[in-house]
């Protein structure tokens, strides 16, 4: 509760204090900037300035205004809907509250989940062991200035170990909906200098403000940091703030993209799925109540009261609830017996009172909830929650999701590389400009007359996002092949061409491999039915002799003198007219498509 409190505390004190001030403008104006931040000029020149050109010479610039004064943010449900103020809870305006509120629904465990397997998705490896690859798409560019520039660019990212802590910004990015990461340059020198960027710290999301020149165009003029000073425990009352204020290029800055409705704050990702969260978090609560409700057995007590009035029928029943559900207790301080109530034993049991009758007490049983076990609307909010996400729900544990289509679990998956490759491109590009001010510092930039536009900055995709984009066409063009080849005036070979896209090289490799299938396919048969001697079985039943006569097959063959009704088989037929015959035979049998199990 303290915690909450602070937070509360913190966010109204600042809000008050910064409510209609420019502070940031105040701070560079009056010099104070240089002060409270001394390598604010080192800073000055460096890192990508097209954007801020391109808004400075924008005719629609400043034409709109934003209503800095909106009240609270609407929240899903809407600013004014009461419904809405009880189940969704809209936005807070205080930054630090909001924060707050994110971090604490990615604690809940289905959502950190979902977090989980985004962060883990984001970094990949290469066959390099590469997490970001740099180009310079230069071709006048010396292989060897080339080979220079990457050998900085791998200086650099390492800076960020983006293998150790790579996953903790994606998560801090997803949740915060900002990244702060400030870049290190020793200054003091025009030797250190030269080294440029030599480190990077990670700043307190809620204790830092992005100040957008055009905030739509993601175009920033400066950022400031906040140190608070309350007076002695009293956490409402500040009577200190200090601003420090950072250049736009000192700051390695990310941020979702994503605005309230007012457009006034950055909201995080995971703002998408918040209603699914507190749906899912409520109705989690409401199942375990109605389990401990009604999962007890009940006893109805059905009473013989005969003839009594109802008034000492009634009498009646409360003298046996007293006699068989009150304990008798021994009081220290009285030193009586006691009876006492034990709630625990009644069980919420019903006592009904049977009148005009003969039949002394009933006792029957009330089954408990019979269907605690059905959780198909519980398991629909998990599934909600992460399509919100756009995790794909086969990533769910398998007793929960069920049977999932294939096709469907394709699409899925594609496009969770997707947004993973989305997030991906973000953070090159907030790399891309903090490795320019980088190379500004060493001066490389200027020596080799580098171009913002000619730099690429690629994370290495999920490692089966290409995979599952070919598995996807050819799923496509078969289902298109098949239905078209099944039409009887079109030729398969056109088809195969202009919807598989095959050339016609591919064409003909096809037929000759089914050509070497369907002969492995007839060895295999022929394997199957007469053994692995096969071809000697065939060439005796071509010639008339059964297998199993005679004996010795390899023996008597070749030469022997088994006489099977029509002469001498190693004389006549032995000699010419079996091995006429075996040359046939075999001549019929190498005739197969391809040559048989040999050829392939």
């Amino acid at each position: 509760m303290k915690t909450n409190q602070f937070k509360t505390n913190l966010s109204k004190a600042l809000g008050n204090y910064l409510k209609n001030t420019n502070y940031i403008g105040d701070l560079m104006r009056n010099g104070i900037a240089t002060m409270s931040n001394p390598k604010w000029e080192d800073f000055e020149n460096t890192g990508i300035r097209r954007k801020e050109a391109l808004v400075n010479n924008s005719v629609s610039h400043g034409l709109v205004h934003m209503d800095n004064t909106a009240a609270v943010a609407t929240g899903v449900g809407g600013q004014f809907n009461p419904f809405a103020n009880v189940l969704y809870a809209s936005l807070d305006a205080a930054k630090a509250n909001r924060i707050y509120e994110y971090r604490l629904m990615a604690s809940y465990p289905e959502v950190g989940d979902a977090i989980e397997e985004i962060s883990n998705s984001f970094i990949n490896m290469d066959e390099r062991k590469r997490i970001i690859t740099f180009r310079y798409h230069d071709k006048n560019l010396p292989n060897e200035q080339l080979k220079k520039l990457e050998s900085e660019f791998d200086y650099f990212i390492n800076l960020f170990n983006l293998k150790e802590k790579g996953k903790k910004y994606c998560e801090d990015y997803l949740i915060d909906g900002e990244l702060f990461l400030e870049l290190i340059a020793c200054t003091a020198t025009e030797a250190t200098k030269k080294k440029g960027i030599v480190g990077a710290l990670k700043l307190q999301t809620e204790l830092m403000e992005a100040h957008f020149k055009d905030k739509f165009n993601s175009v920033i003029a400066a950022f400031t940091g906040k140190s608070v000073t309350f007076e002695g425990n009293n956490n409402n009352n500040i009577i200190k703030m200090e601003h420090v204020p950072y250049q736009a290029n000192q700051i390695l800055y990310i941020h979702s993209d994503n605005w309230d409705p007012t457009g006034e704050f950055v909201i995080p990702y995971i703002e998408r799925a918040r209603k699914r969260y507190i749906q899912l978090s409520y109705l989690e609560d409401a199942i375990i109540i109605y389990r401990l409700v009604r999962a007890p057995e009940r006893l109805i007590f059905k009473v013989d009261t005969g003839n009594l009035p109802t008034p000492k029928a009634e009498a009646h029943l409360q003298r046996l609830k007293d006699r068989y559900f009150k304990s008798k207790a021994f009081d220290i301080n009285t030193g009586d017996i006691t009876q006492k109530f034990e709630p625990q034993s009644m069980l919420d049991s019903f006592w009904v009172s049977k009148g005009n009758g003969n039949e002394g007490v009933e006792i029957t049983q009330l089954q408990g909830g019979q269907n605690l076990g059905q959780l198909d609307d519980l398991n629909y909010f998990i599934k909600a929650l992460y399509r919100a996400l756009r995790v794909p729900t086969n990533r769910l544990e398998s007793e929960s999701q069920g049977a999932i289509d294939a096709s469907t679990l394709l699409r899925e998956e594609i496009r969770f590389a997707e947004f993973i490759i989305s997030i991906q491109r973000k953070f090159a590009e907030a790399f891309k400009q903090a490795f320019i001010s980088h190379l500004k510092f060493t001066g490389l930039y200027q020596h080799l007359k580098l171009k913002e536009h000619l730099m690429e900055l690629d994370f290495t995709p999920p490692s089966n996002y290409f995979y599952m984009r070919r598995l996807q066409a050819i799923q496509i063009a078969a289902d298109a092949y098949t239905k078209i080849a099944g039409i009887d005036v079109m030729s398969k070979t056109w088809t195969l061409k202009n919807i598989m896209g095959l050339t016609d090289n591919e064409v003909l490799e096809q037929y000759r491999m089914r050509k070497l299938e369907a002969a492995h396919e007839y060895e295999i048969a022929q394997i199957t039915s007469a053994g692995p001697n096969w071809k000697t079985v065939t060439l005796m039943q071509q010639a008339g002799v059964s297998p199993e006569g005679g004996g010795d097959a390899g023996g008597d063959l070749g030469g022997g003198d088994i006489d099977f009704g029509g002469g001498d088989l190693g004389g006549d037929m032995g000699g010419s007219d079996l091995d006429a015959t075996a040359d046939a035979a075999s001549e019929t049998i190498d005739e197969n498509p391809g040559g048989g199990m040999e050829a392939l």
